[in-house]
Protein backbone atom coordinates (compact mmCIF):
# COMPACT_ATOMS: atom_id res chain seq x y z
CA UNK A 1 0.00 0.00 0.00
CA UNK A 2 1.37 3.51 -0.91
CA UNK A 3 2.04 5.56 1.90
CA UNK A 4 2.37 9.29 2.15
CA UNK A 5 3.90 11.65 4.33
CA UNK A 6 2.16 13.02 7.52
CA UNK A 7 2.99 16.29 7.91
CA UNK A 8 1.69 19.23 10.02
CA UNK A 9 3.07 21.66 8.42
CA UNK A 10 6.37 23.41 7.95
CA UNK A 11 6.16 25.78 10.93
CA UNK A 12 4.58 23.12 13.21
CA UNK A 13 6.38 19.74 12.11
CA UNK A 14 9.81 22.81 13.38
CA UNK A 15 8.31 23.66 16.46
CA UNK A 16 8.13 19.67 17.50
CA UNK A 17 11.52 18.87 16.45
CA UNK A 18 13.11 21.87 18.65
CA UNK A 19 10.93 20.97 21.49
CA UNK A 20 11.45 16.70 21.19
CA UNK A 21 15.45 17.67 21.00
CA UNK A 22 15.37 20.01 23.80
CA UNK A 23 13.53 17.72 25.80
CA UNK A 24 15.88 15.08 24.52
CA UNK A 25 18.93 16.72 25.18
CA UNK A 26 17.97 17.78 28.97
CA UNK A 27 17.14 14.28 29.77
CA UNK A 28 19.97 12.85 28.10
CA UNK A 29 22.93 14.45 29.58
CA UNK A 30 24.95 12.36 32.38
CA UNK A 31 22.82 9.43 31.92
CA UNK A 32 24.60 6.16 32.49
CA UNK A 33 25.41 4.55 28.90
CA UNK A 34 24.88 1.40 30.01
CA UNK A 35 23.30 0.63 33.45
CA UNK A 36 24.78 -3.07 33.74
CA UNK A 37 28.28 -1.55 33.54
CA UNK A 38 28.76 2.03 35.16
CA UNK A 39 32.40 2.30 34.01
CA UNK A 40 31.75 3.22 30.58
CA UNK A 41 30.33 6.32 31.96
CA UNK A 42 27.67 8.61 31.31
CA UNK A 43 26.59 10.37 28.57
CA UNK A 44 28.25 13.69 27.96
CA UNK A 45 26.81 16.52 26.41
CA UNK A 46 28.84 16.50 23.40
CA UNK A 47 28.13 12.28 22.95
CA UNK A 48 23.94 13.66 23.15
CA UNK A 49 24.84 16.20 20.70
CA UNK A 50 26.03 13.36 18.89
CA UNK A 51 22.99 11.10 18.87
CA UNK A 52 21.20 13.72 18.77
CA UNK A 53 22.02 15.08 15.21
CA UNK A 54 21.96 10.99 14.66
CA UNK A 55 18.23 10.84 15.61
CA UNK A 56 17.64 13.95 13.29
CA UNK A 57 18.80 12.23 10.42
CA UNK A 58 16.81 9.23 10.98
CA UNK A 59 13.85 11.13 11.52
CA UNK A 60 13.88 12.81 8.13
CA UNK A 61 14.62 9.52 6.86
CA UNK A 62 11.53 7.92 8.52
CA UNK A 63 8.87 10.94 8.06
CA UNK A 64 9.23 10.32 4.36
CA UNK A 65 7.27 7.18 4.86
CA UNK A 66 4.73 7.79 7.91
CA UNK A 67 1.58 6.59 6.83
CA UNK A 68 -1.61 8.64 6.13
CA UNK A 69 -3.68 9.44 9.03
CA UNK A 70 -7.27 10.48 9.46
CA UNK A 71 -7.22 13.28 12.30
CA UNK A 72 -4.90 16.09 13.25
CA UNK A 73 -4.36 13.71 16.76
CA UNK A 74 -3.45 11.27 14.74
CA UNK A 75 -0.86 12.20 12.64
CA UNK A 76 0.84 14.49 15.27
CA UNK A 77 1.26 11.37 17.34
CA UNK A 78 2.28 8.67 14.21
CA UNK A 79 4.90 11.89 13.83
CA UNK A 80 6.02 11.71 17.13
CA UNK A 81 5.93 7.97 17.47
CA UNK A 82 8.29 8.35 14.63
CA UNK A 83 10.68 10.48 16.59
CA UNK A 84 10.77 7.71 19.47
CA UNK A 85 11.82 5.51 17.23
CA UNK A 86 14.58 7.79 15.80
CA UNK A 87 16.28 8.42 19.25
CA UNK A 88 16.04 4.82 20.68
CA UNK A 89 18.10 3.98 17.05
CA UNK A 90 20.61 6.73 17.19
CA UNK A 91 20.99 5.90 20.62
CA UNK A 92 21.73 1.97 20.04
CA UNK A 93 23.43 2.95 17.47
CA UNK A 94 26.21 5.07 19.52
CA UNK A 95 26.59 2.48 21.88
CA UNK A 96 24.02 2.20 24.04
CA UNK A 97 22.27 -1.23 24.98
CA UNK A 98 18.83 -2.09 23.54
CA UNK A 99 16.99 -2.25 27.07
CA UNK A 100 18.88 1.33 28.47
CA UNK A 101 17.81 3.11 25.10
CA UNK A 102 13.93 2.12 25.55
CA UNK A 103 14.36 3.12 28.99
CA UNK A 104 15.97 6.38 27.91
CA UNK A 105 13.77 6.73 24.96
CA UNK A 106 10.39 6.22 27.23
CA UNK A 107 11.86 8.81 30.08
CA UNK A 108 12.25 11.60 27.10
CA UNK A 109 8.56 10.88 26.22
CA UNK A 110 7.20 11.21 29.30
CA UNK A 111 9.45 14.57 30.03
CA UNK A 112 7.80 15.65 26.61
CA UNK A 113 4.46 14.46 27.63
CA UNK A 114 4.20 15.47 31.22
CA UNK A 115 3.61 18.90 31.15
CA UNK A 116 0.76 18.73 28.26
CA UNK A 117 -1.26 16.44 31.23
CA UNK A 118 -0.50 18.35 33.47
CA UNK A 119 -2.20 21.61 31.43
CA UNK A 120 -4.98 19.54 30.30
CA UNK A 121 -5.81 18.31 33.84
CA UNK A 122 -6.60 21.85 34.75
CA UNK A 123 -10.00 22.60 33.28
CA UNK A 124 -12.04 19.39 35.19
CA UNK A 125 -9.24 19.93 38.59
CA UNK A 126 -10.58 23.39 39.11
CA UNK A 127 -14.63 22.51 37.62
CA UNK A 128 -15.13 19.46 38.63
CA UNK A 129 -15.24 18.50 43.06
CA UNK A 130 -16.36 15.43 42.54
CA UNK A 131 -13.34 12.68 42.23
CA UNK A 132 -15.01 10.09 40.34
CA UNK A 133 -16.92 12.62 37.93
CA UNK A 134 -13.52 14.66 37.38
CA UNK A 135 -12.14 10.82 36.02
CA UNK A 136 -14.84 10.79 33.88
CA UNK A 137 -14.05 14.20 32.37
CA UNK A 138 -10.19 13.56 31.64
CA UNK A 139 -10.28 10.29 30.38
CA UNK A 140 -13.09 11.84 27.79
CA UNK A 141 -11.45 15.02 27.38
CA UNK A 142 -8.22 12.57 25.91
CA UNK A 143 -10.89 11.12 23.94
CA UNK A 144 -11.38 14.68 21.97
CA UNK A 145 -8.15 15.13 21.44
CA UNK A 146 -5.48 13.43 20.59
CA UNK A 147 -7.15 10.06 20.61
CA UNK A 148 -9.94 10.57 19.02
CA UNK A 149 -11.79 8.60 16.26
CA UNK A 150 -11.37 7.51 13.45
CA UNK A 151 -7.48 7.89 14.30
CA UNK A 152 -8.22 5.77 17.44
CA UNK A 153 -11.02 2.80 17.47
CA UNK A 154 -12.66 2.40 20.83
CA UNK A 155 -15.86 1.76 22.59
CA UNK A 156 -16.77 1.95 26.53
CA UNK A 157 -17.15 -1.78 27.79
CA UNK A 158 -19.88 -0.91 30.12
CA UNK A 159 -21.79 2.19 32.01
CA UNK A 160 -18.63 3.32 33.41
CA UNK A 161 -17.48 6.61 31.12
CA UNK A 162 -14.03 6.54 31.79
CA UNK A 163 -12.99 2.71 31.04
CA UNK A 164 -12.65 1.99 27.53
CA UNK A 165 -11.15 -0.55 25.10
CA UNK A 166 -8.97 0.51 22.40
CA UNK A 167 -8.77 -1.76 19.54
CA UNK A 168 -7.14 0.26 16.53
CA UNK A 169 -4.46 2.42 17.75
CA UNK A 170 -2.20 4.22 14.85
CA UNK A 171 0.99 4.56 17.23
CA UNK A 172 0.65 0.69 18.23
CA UNK A 173 0.20 0.51 13.97
CA UNK A 174 3.26 2.30 13.28
CA UNK A 175 5.66 1.01 15.66
CA UNK A 176 4.41 -2.62 15.21
CA UNK A 177 5.58 -2.05 11.40
CA UNK A 178 8.89 -0.97 12.26
CA UNK A 179 9.61 -3.83 14.64
CA UNK A 180 9.65 -2.32 17.46
CA UNK A 181 6.90 -3.61 20.04
CA UNK A 182 9.19 -3.42 22.90
CA UNK A 183 9.69 0.37 22.37
CA UNK A 184 5.87 0.90 22.07
CA UNK A 185 4.91 -0.63 25.29
CA UNK A 186 7.84 1.11 26.94
CA UNK A 187 7.72 4.63 25.28
CA UNK A 188 3.75 4.41 24.74
CA UNK A 189 2.20 2.52 26.46
CA UNK A 190 3.99 2.51 29.75
CA UNK A 191 2.82 6.39 29.99
CA UNK A 192 -1.07 5.47 30.86
CA UNK A 193 -0.21 4.08 34.15
CA UNK A 194 1.36 7.58 35.52
CA UNK A 195 -1.10 9.88 33.26
CA UNK A 196 -3.75 7.78 35.69
CA UNK A 197 -1.86 8.40 38.84
CA UNK A 198 -1.97 12.05 38.04
CA UNK A 199 -5.35 12.24 37.41
CA UNK A 200 -5.59 10.70 40.72
CA UNK A 201 -6.59 7.39 39.85
CA UNK A 202 -5.14 3.58 39.43
CA UNK A 203 -5.00 2.24 35.87
CA UNK A 204 -5.71 -1.75 36.03
CA UNK A 205 -4.61 -3.42 32.67
CA UNK A 206 -4.16 -6.92 30.77
CA UNK A 207 -2.87 -5.81 27.84
CA UNK A 208 -2.16 -3.44 25.16
CA UNK A 209 -2.47 -4.10 21.49
CA UNK A 210 1.73 -3.50 21.58
CA UNK A 211 1.87 -6.31 23.54
CA UNK A 212 -0.82 -9.03 21.10
CA UNK A 213 -3.59 -8.13 23.25
CA UNK A 214 -6.66 -7.69 20.85
CA UNK A 215 -7.22 -4.19 22.93
CA UNK A 216 -5.61 -1.77 25.27
CA UNK A 217 -8.31 -2.25 27.71
CA UNK A 218 -7.96 0.70 30.20
CA UNK A 219 -9.96 0.56 33.31
CA UNK A 220 -9.72 3.37 36.31
CA UNK A 221 -9.79 3.31 40.15
CA UNK A 222 -10.04 5.76 42.41
CA UNK A 223 -8.13 5.28 45.78
CA UNK A 224 -6.37 1.94 45.01
CA UNK A 225 -2.79 1.05 45.42
CA UNK A 226 -1.39 -1.11 42.72
CA UNK A 227 -1.17 -2.12 39.97
CA UNK A 228 -2.17 -5.17 37.47
CA UNK A 229 1.26 -5.84 35.66
CA UNK A 230 0.18 -5.57 31.98
CA UNK A 231 0.51 -8.96 30.06
CA UNK A 232 3.24 -9.81 27.43
CA UNK A 233 1.82 -11.99 24.65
Amino acid sequence: MTTTVARPGAAGGQVIRVLVLRVARRVLTGRLRDTSDPLRGRLTSRQVNSILDSAATEFTRLARGLPEQPTAGSRLCVRLAAWTLALDRALQANGVTAADSRTLTADVAWAAYRPFVAASAIPARLLVRNPQARLRALARSQQRFPFNPPGWRFSPPGSDRSAVDITRCPIADYLLSQDAADLCVAAWCGQDGPVAERWGAQLHRTGTLATGAAACDFRYHIGRAGRQPMARS
